[in-house]
Protein backbone atom coordinates (compact mmCIF):
# COMPACT_ATOMS: atom_id res chain seq x y z
CA UNK A 1 0.00 0.00 0.00
CA UNK A 2 2.43 2.64 1.01
CA UNK A 3 4.76 1.60 -1.70
CA UNK A 4 2.15 2.12 -4.20
CA UNK A 5 1.61 5.39 -2.97
CA UNK A 6 4.88 6.55 -3.13
CA UNK A 7 5.26 5.45 -6.50
CA UNK A 8 1.93 6.63 -7.79
CA UNK A 9 3.36 10.16 -6.21
CA UNK A 10 6.58 10.05 -7.78
CA UNK A 11 5.20 9.62 -11.24
CA UNK A 12 2.81 12.38 -10.11
CA UNK A 13 5.71 14.71 -9.25
CA UNK A 14 7.83 13.42 -12.77
CA UNK A 15 4.73 14.02 -14.90
CA UNK A 16 4.37 17.64 -13.45
CA UNK A 17 7.92 18.81 -13.84
CA UNK A 18 8.30 17.35 -17.38
CA UNK A 19 4.94 18.90 -18.22
CA UNK A 20 6.12 22.47 -16.71
CA UNK A 21 9.32 22.71 -18.92
CA UNK A 22 8.35 21.95 -22.56
CA UNK A 23 12.14 21.63 -23.50
CA UNK A 24 13.37 19.13 -21.34
CA UNK A 25 9.98 17.36 -22.35
CA UNK A 26 10.78 17.74 -25.80
CA UNK A 27 14.10 16.39 -25.00
CA UNK A 28 12.94 13.03 -22.93
CA UNK A 29 10.12 12.15 -25.30
CA UNK A 30 13.00 12.41 -28.44
CA UNK A 31 15.29 10.04 -26.15
CA UNK A 32 12.24 7.58 -25.45
CA UNK A 33 11.70 8.15 -29.07
CA UNK A 34 15.34 6.88 -30.39
CA UNK A 35 15.26 4.33 -27.91
CA UNK A 36 12.62 2.58 -29.25
CA UNK A 37 13.45 3.14 -32.46
CA UNK A 38 16.85 1.54 -31.93
CA UNK A 39 14.89 -1.24 -30.39
CA UNK A 40 12.94 -1.87 -33.12
CA UNK A 41 16.32 -2.03 -35.59
CA UNK A 42 18.00 -4.12 -33.37
CA UNK A 43 14.98 -7.24 -33.59
CA UNK A 44 14.71 -6.12 -36.89
CA UNK A 45 18.50 -6.72 -38.08
CA UNK A 46 17.94 -9.74 -35.32
CA UNK A 47 14.93 -11.70 -37.25
CA UNK A 48 16.72 -10.64 -40.62
CA UNK A 49 20.10 -12.34 -39.39
CA UNK A 50 17.84 -16.04 -38.65
CA UNK A 51 15.76 -15.89 -41.01
CA UNK A 52 19.19 -15.62 -43.25
CA UNK A 53 20.68 -18.66 -41.40
CA UNK A 54 17.33 -20.49 -42.07
CA UNK A 55 17.50 -19.88 -45.60
CA UNK A 56 21.23 -21.08 -45.58
CA UNK A 57 19.95 -24.15 -43.35
CA UNK A 58 16.91 -25.77 -45.54
CA UNK A 59 17.98 -23.74 -49.26
CA UNK A 60 15.31 -21.42 -49.37
CA UNK A 61 12.97 -19.24 -47.57
CA UNK A 62 10.82 -20.83 -45.85
CA UNK A 63 6.79 -20.04 -45.39
CA UNK A 64 5.20 -19.03 -42.00
CA UNK A 65 3.13 -22.46 -42.55
CA UNK A 66 6.19 -24.10 -43.91
CA UNK A 67 8.12 -22.81 -40.71
CA UNK A 68 4.90 -24.07 -38.45
CA UNK A 69 5.06 -27.67 -39.68
CA UNK A 70 8.88 -27.97 -39.30
CA UNK A 71 8.80 -26.63 -35.67
CA UNK A 72 5.84 -28.93 -34.80
CA UNK A 73 8.26 -31.90 -37.03
CA UNK A 74 11.53 -31.05 -34.57
CA UNK A 75 9.10 -31.09 -31.18
CA UNK A 76 7.48 -34.49 -32.50
CA UNK A 77 11.04 -35.81 -32.62
CA UNK A 78 12.41 -34.37 -29.32
CA UNK A 79 9.50 -35.51 -27.43
CA UNK A 80 9.81 -38.77 -28.72
CA UNK A 81 13.57 -39.47 -28.37
CA UNK A 82 13.27 -41.82 -25.41
CA UNK A 83 10.66 -43.86 -27.09
CA UNK A 84 7.38 -42.87 -25.33
CA UNK A 85 5.35 -39.99 -25.37
CA UNK A 86 4.01 -39.45 -22.00
CA UNK A 87 -0.19 -37.66 -21.61
CA UNK A 88 1.49 -34.39 -20.60
CA UNK A 89 3.77 -34.29 -24.08
CA UNK A 90 1.53 -35.34 -25.67
CA UNK A 91 -1.53 -32.67 -24.38
CA UNK A 92 1.47 -29.96 -25.53
CA UNK A 93 1.39 -31.90 -28.69
CA UNK A 94 -2.24 -31.27 -29.00
CA UNK A 95 -2.47 -27.77 -27.80
CA UNK A 96 0.18 -26.91 -30.52
CA UNK A 97 -1.72 -28.50 -33.37
CA UNK A 98 -5.31 -27.08 -32.27
CA UNK A 99 -3.63 -23.74 -32.36
CA UNK A 100 -2.63 -24.15 -35.81
CA UNK A 101 -5.57 -25.45 -36.68
CA UNK A 102 -4.08 -28.59 -38.97
CA UNK A 103 -6.99 -31.61 -39.31
CA UNK A 104 -5.62 -35.14 -38.31
CA UNK A 105 -4.47 -36.07 -41.70
CA UNK A 106 -2.16 -33.10 -41.84
CA UNK A 107 -1.11 -34.04 -37.86
CA UNK A 108 -0.63 -38.11 -39.23
CA UNK A 109 1.63 -36.47 -42.42
CA UNK A 110 3.97 -34.59 -39.92
CA UNK A 111 4.06 -36.87 -37.21
CA UNK A 112 5.65 -39.72 -40.48
CA UNK A 113 7.86 -36.93 -41.42
CA UNK A 114 9.35 -36.56 -37.94
CA UNK A 115 9.58 -40.49 -37.53
CA UNK A 116 11.27 -41.00 -40.84
CA UNK A 117 13.81 -38.17 -40.01
CA UNK A 118 14.26 -38.80 -36.54
CA UNK A 119 17.25 -41.19 -37.45
CA UNK A 120 19.06 -39.18 -39.10
CA UNK A 121 19.66 -36.54 -37.21
CA UNK A 122 21.21 -35.93 -33.58
CA UNK A 123 19.38 -34.59 -30.62
CA UNK A 124 20.56 -31.31 -30.08
CA UNK A 125 20.83 -30.82 -33.55
CA UNK A 126 17.09 -31.36 -33.42
CA UNK A 127 17.26 -29.02 -30.52
CA UNK A 128 19.15 -26.28 -32.43
CA UNK A 129 16.56 -26.72 -35.42
CA UNK A 130 13.68 -26.33 -33.06
CA UNK A 131 15.14 -23.08 -31.72
CA UNK A 132 15.86 -21.80 -35.30
CA UNK A 133 12.11 -22.48 -36.40
CA UNK A 134 11.20 -20.61 -33.40
CA UNK A 135 13.01 -17.55 -33.76
CA UNK A 136 12.37 -17.25 -37.40
CA UNK A 137 9.48 -14.67 -36.69
CA UNK A 138 12.53 -13.25 -34.77
CA UNK A 139 10.88 -14.03 -31.29
CA UNK A 140 9.71 -17.03 -29.10
CA UNK A 141 6.65 -16.71 -27.55
CA UNK A 142 5.75 -17.79 -24.47
CA UNK A 143 3.81 -21.00 -25.58
CA UNK A 144 7.01 -21.49 -28.09
CA UNK A 145 9.36 -21.41 -24.66
CA UNK A 146 7.56 -23.30 -22.85
CA UNK A 147 7.73 -26.29 -25.55
CA UNK A 148 11.18 -25.78 -26.24
CA UNK A 149 12.40 -26.07 -22.42
CA UNK A 150 10.40 -29.52 -22.29
CA UNK A 151 12.51 -30.92 -25.11
CA UNK A 152 15.42 -29.38 -23.79
CA UNK A 153 14.70 -30.99 -20.42
CA UNK A 154 13.79 -33.85 -22.19
CA UNK A 155 17.65 -34.82 -23.61
CA UNK A 156 19.33 -33.34 -20.35
CA UNK A 157 19.73 -29.65 -21.61
CA UNK A 158 18.94 -27.07 -18.58
CA UNK A 159 18.22 -23.59 -18.43
CA UNK A 160 20.96 -21.68 -18.63
CA UNK A 161 22.43 -23.77 -21.31
CA UNK A 162 19.48 -23.95 -23.35
CA UNK A 163 19.27 -19.43 -23.09
CA UNK A 164 22.82 -19.76 -24.01
CA UNK A 165 22.07 -21.85 -27.22
CA UNK A 166 18.82 -19.66 -27.97
CA UNK A 167 21.54 -16.55 -27.72
CA UNK A 168 24.53 -18.13 -30.49
CA UNK A 169 21.44 -18.87 -32.63
CA UNK A 170 20.45 -15.39 -32.68
CA UNK A 171 24.34 -14.31 -33.23
CA UNK A 172 25.50 -16.53 -35.54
Amino acid sequence: GMLLGFLLSLITLVIAFLTSQPLILALFLLALGAGLFSLWKNAKRKRAHVQMQLSKTLGHSPSQNELEELEFIKLRQLVAEDGEITASEQKMLNKWTKRHRWNTAKVVELTQQAREELSKTSKRENLKSLIQFSLADGRIDRAEMKSLEHAAGKIGVRGPELYTMILQLQRD
